[in-house]
């Protein structure tokens, strides 16, 4: 099976290339753990606004209102882009 770029990155491991597929939607796994950083860093989930179409690359940034928008990381597994997202919390509170 062959993988082209717009289905995902491809990194290299040793010598097997691994794949990271593209996140096409956010859905409730991935809001949870955002739940759990915001938790973390001290942030109520009614100041967040989780837009459900992930985008290259993910972003964090405080909206007029107050409140943080949050768009998710569409090709960094949500596990590794978690601490990336809680240092751009920090860095916008």
């Amino acid at each position: 099976m062959k993988w082209w770029p717009q289905h995902g990155s491809l990194e290299r491991a040793g010598r097997q290339w691994l794949h990271y597929p593209v996140l096409n939607a956010v859905t409730l796994n991935e809001i949870e753990k955002i739940f759990s950083v915001l938790e973390r860093v001290g942030i109520s989930r009614e100041a967040v606004i989780i837009p459900l179409d992930p985008a290259v690359p993910g972003s964090v940034r405080r909206l007029p209102g107050g409140k943080f928008e949050i768009v998710v990381d569409a090709e960094v597994p949500i596990d590794q882009w978690l601490p990336v997202l809680e240092e751009q919390l920090k860095a916008v509170t």
